[in-house]
């Protein structure tokens, strides 16, 4: 069921969801009328989301066009010298991080990202224009609920992008670290909601036609726990939304619930407040220096808002350099009480990373 929270009874909802925070939505100066339309328009394209970052390590194998696990045994009689041999070796991946996209009446949507370590560069398709794809099941115990149909669908590689160098192999090749992500259907909450964990299966093509695909398959022990994150504000990232400076209005920033007439799953727990820095141009992370007391008052320097705060960003202070600015944040649940508190998200210093334009 989903819980659709509208007018006065919403914002009484919040206060305890919120635990109190220290600033009421009445004493928030009003943001522009044109920001509320760019949140709308952003919640509206982006939807409602939150990411657990996991970092779950494993194997995965080198296979033919076929998906069939190829050893290096099996074809160095024919091997040509279009790439290097990578012998024995068997590249290492983890899964980084699943994000849940969620949309009223249509339910979830994962977004998964992988870590893949090579010696051969992955793509998005092969010679023949066939798509690198993923693969999500959902399970309860032992049993598969979710795909129930065949064929099991295949959702295209969205992007992979290089994370760094990451040394050599045993057999001294070069090897690259790599950031693949897909993104699947949506799932019906009722689906969703009857799960306890996911498992998730990749198959990318490569630049070597002797090795030309490489699988990780379904495993165990890369599964994701489904059924704590709602719950549990800790154990996930809720997404933040910012926008650009437009005109004489600096650029803002807002927590993950800025819309009286938005939706969450059945059961959500907020978080407390979000925490978010930025690196400044000397290399350090440090807090936002915001218009807390509306464009007309001096900026505080405060790392953490609460999820229905709307400010301004002042572009001046904390040697924040204007331009393409990284920025992380997380969840704070330092001052709530019940549902893990007090604590933020878990594993310590995990962070959802993205560069923002600010100017």
């Amino acid at each position: 069921m989903i819980r659709n929270l509208l007018g006065v009874s919403l914002f009484v909802l919040l206060l305890i969801f919120t635990n109190g925070c220290k600033k009421t939505a009445n004493e928030i100066p009003a943001p522009q009328p044109e920001t509320m339309k760019d949140i709308e328009a952003k919640v509206l394209a982006e939807g409602k989301s939150f990411t657990q970052i996991v970092n779950l390590p494993g194997k995965g194998y080198w296979a033919d066009l076929n998906g069939k696990q190829l050893f290096r045994r099996s074809i160095i009689g024919a091997r040509t010298t279009a790439c290097p041999d990578p012998g024995e070796d068997y590249p290492e991946q983890a899964i980084h991080s699943v994000k849940r996209e969620y949309t009223c009446a249509q339910g979830f949507r994962l977004e998964v990202k992988y870590d893949v370590t090579l010696a051969y560069t992955p793509e998005l398709a092969n010679n023949a224009g066939t798509k690198s794809f993923g693969r999500v099941r959902l399970k309860n115990g032992s049993t598969t609920i979710w795909p129930t149909t065949t064929p099991v669908p295949k959702y295209n590689v969205l992007s992979i992008d290089v994370i760094g160098s990451a040394g050599t192999d045993p057999n001294g090749l070069p090897l690259t670290t790599y950031r693949v992500t897909f993104r699947s259907e949506y799932i019906p909450e009722s689906t969703f909601n009857a799960s306890t964990t996911m498992e998730t299966y990749l198959s990318v093509y490569t630049d070597c036609d002797d090795y030309p695909t490489f699988v990780i398959p379904y495993s165990s022990q890369q599964s994701v726990a489904t059924d704590q994150a709602n719950s549990l504000p800790c154990a996930r990232i809720d997404k933040v939304y910012w926008g650009p400076k437009v005109g004489s209005t600096p650029p803002y920033v807002t927590g993950c619930h800025p819309l009286i007439t938005s939706c969450f799953p059945s059961g959500y727990v907020f978080p407390h407040r979000q925490e978010i820095q930025f690196k400044n141009g000397s290399g350090s992370w440090v807090p936002f220096a915001l218009y807390v007391n509306g464009l007309g008052n001096a900026s505080v320097n405060t790392g953490l808002i609460s999820i229905f705060d709307v400010f301004y960003i002042d572009v001046s202070k904390n040697g924040l350099v204007a331009g393409n600015v990284q920025v992380r944040y997380r969840n704070n649940h330092e001052s709530g009480t019940g549902n893990g508190a007090p604590c933020t998200t878990a594993p310590d210093d995990t962070w959802v990373y993205e560069t923002w334009y600010l100017n």
